[in-house]
């Protein structure tokens, strides 16, 4: 085989393996379109409704705008503008979803238990809220940072859904203290998280002082037996569910979605809030009390229980053995 041969073979291998990637992609998209939208809508991002502007809720600035998204079932809500929060809000404001593999899979927990309770802890704008209240479940939401209630309580009493949602302006940790929210990036509100005192007073960029309550005592606003919990905060999910102890006593706590990319940091040295040793615990202990944990994000699998520090996962979910499966 000559150079020139050599070369021909090279490109039509590289002309595969990007007609590979794209087949991927488009895959990838339609799966997330219909798990939560329907393919037709992409072709009308352009003109996605938006929600009057209600002079009698709250708005955290003139320049804020509720879209309709393309979830099933759909429902308003009402982001940050794309440039304060470049993730969660530029993706619905330009996509009408958001974390579209969690989202369905999230919606098929709350199809499976109609009647359970989604206890979302760093609701942020409310997304994953407002979506369980939309498909019929009650749900309380758990959010520290103002800004972000205010769009809550404006998303939720724009769809109706005040008799489903309760909202508690509180952060989550161990015990019953004080934190300070620190934004870990500019662009990115989604990343505030609540920080100890100790670690506040090395921060310049932190907030004013908030009341941190644990997950016991969010059980006198839980009205139903059965809960799915999603917690997403920024790493500090190892000491709040420190402080999970009655709730899994007197409720039946069927999944457990856990952000898990904050967490993975530690191996490396980059999230104080849960070292390896914290990390294994909260394994250990969920598996002991009849948990399996599978990443979804960004691929479907079995995790190791054994290999938590190999865990690459994006986010966790941690299955009860005797609910549905759903994966």
């Amino acid at each position: 085989m000559n150079t020139m041969d050599i070369r021909k073979y090279l490109n039509r291998q590289i002309y595969f393996i990007a007609a590979v990637f794209f087949i991927l992609g488009y895959m990838l998209r339609f799966i997330q379109l219909t798990q939560v939208g329907t393919v037709s809508d992409i072709n009308s991002l352009k003109i996605r409704p938006v929600a009057p502007c209600d002079p009698e809720l709250p708005r955290p600035g003139p320049k804020i705008a509720c879209v309709l998204t393309y979830t099933k079932p759909q429902f308003f809500i009402c982001p940050y503008e794309r440039e304060e929060d470049i993730h969660v809000s530029r993706w619905l404001r330009r996509e009408g979803i958001w974390d579209g593999m969690r989202t369905g899979y999230l919606k098929s927990t709350l199809e499976n238990y109609p009647e359970s309770t989604l206890i979302d802890i760093g609701a942020h704008i409310g997304y994953f809220t407002v979506l369980a209240a939309t498909v019929g479940n009650s749900v309380v939401a758990v959010e520290p940072y103002d800004r972000s209630v205010t769009l809550i309580r404006r998303s939720v009493a724009l769809n109706d859904l005040n008799s489903k949602v309760r909202i508690i302006s509180k952060a989550i940790s161990a015990n019953r203290t004080t934190m300070y929210l620190s934004q870990g990036d500019s662009n990115d509100i989604g990343s505030i998280r609540a920080i100890p005192v100790k670690e506040a007073n090395q921060i310049d960029n932190s907030e004013s002082g908030v009341e941190a309550i644990t997950i016991d005592d969010l059980i006198p606003f839980i009205k139903s037996k059965e809960v799915i919990m999603k917690i997403s905060i920024e790493g500090h999910e190892c000491a709040a569910m420190q402080s999970a102890i009655k709730i899994f006593e007197e409720k039946i706590v069927r999944y457990i979605f856990i952000e898990w990319h904050v967490i993975r940091d530690t191996v490396y040295g980059i999230n104080p809030d849960c070292p390896t040793d914290k990390a294994r615990e909260l394994v250990s202990r969920l598996h002991s009390l009849g948990y399996t944990p599978y990443e979804y994000l960004p691929r479907i699998k079995e995790l190791a229980i054994d290999r938590v520090t190999q865990w690459s996962a994006s986010g966790v979910l941690f299955q009860h053995f005797n609910s549905v499966k759903i994966l």
